[in-house]
């Protein structure tokens, strides 16, 4: 509530989003105080060293949901009442996340988006064969759904060793793609259904690859 408008601006251009809860600590479970966006203050006529505490919606007149709301009782909330985001709080009124009306729009929009039992994105990650037994543990704590290995080679003994590492650490039924051949750059085309890759060089023909629905699409890296 201490913060000025300018650090709200600061922090919107910083991370792109426009709706700000407001926590007594300033943490992300603090109790929560009220709510900032971009309709509660205006930069050209406000003053940028105003306080927060000053122009948020206070607490009073926000209406959020209890610990226990399901996410489908939650967008029927934001729907009947007209709002276009959802507070969630414990019974101590700390918050513990904010449903947004446009998550549930975007939901509807992209029926074939890869989400986990959730509703949360799925994500990948690259990895090598060098730092993977640092890389690996890192990325599986920050919630990686999926690593791919690059490499320059399509098979190698190098890919093999990181291969038999993460099953070593993380199990036997880990499951392994085809590792990515050299010198391609590779977009990942979200779709319905995951498929394993299956790449191979061509040499002086160029390349080819087996695609499916939800495959990769692969294009020359630029010189």
């Amino acid at each position: 509530p201490e913060m000025t408008m300018q650090e709200v601006m600061d922090l919107k251009e910083k991370t792109g989003h426009s709706t700000m809860p407001v926590t007594e600590d300033g943490t992300p479970h603090g109790k929560l105080l009220g709510i900032v966006t971009s309709r509660d203050y205006r930069p050209s006529r406000d003053d940028p060293s105003s306080k927060v505490a000053t122009f948020m919606t206070p607490r009073e007149q926000l209406i959020v949901g209890d610990k226990d709301i399901t996410l489908k009782k939650a967008n029927d909330v934001i729907w009947d009442k007209k709002l276009n985001a959802l507070p969630v709080v414990d019974e101590n009124d700390c918050l513990l996340g904010i449903v947004f009306r446009k998550d549930y729009d975007s939901h509807k929009t992209n029926p074939n988006e890869m989400l986990d039992a959730n509703k949360r994105y799925m994500v990948g990650a690259g990895i090598n064969t060098r730092d993977y037994e640092t890389r690996v543990p890192l990325l599986i704590e920050a919630g990686a759904d999926a690593l791919c290995i690059d490499s320059s080679e399509g098979f190698s003994e190098w890919q093999k060793r990181t291969i038999e590492w993460i099953r070593e650490n993380y199990g036997e039924d880990v499951k392994v793609g085809a590792p990515l051949p050299g010198r391609l750059r590779c977009r990942l085309h979200q779709g319905r259904y995951r498929r394993r890759l299956h790449l191979h060089h061509a040499r002086n023909q160029g390349y080819r690859s087996w695609s499916g629905h939800g495959a990769y699409r692969c294009v020359p890296r630029s010189r």
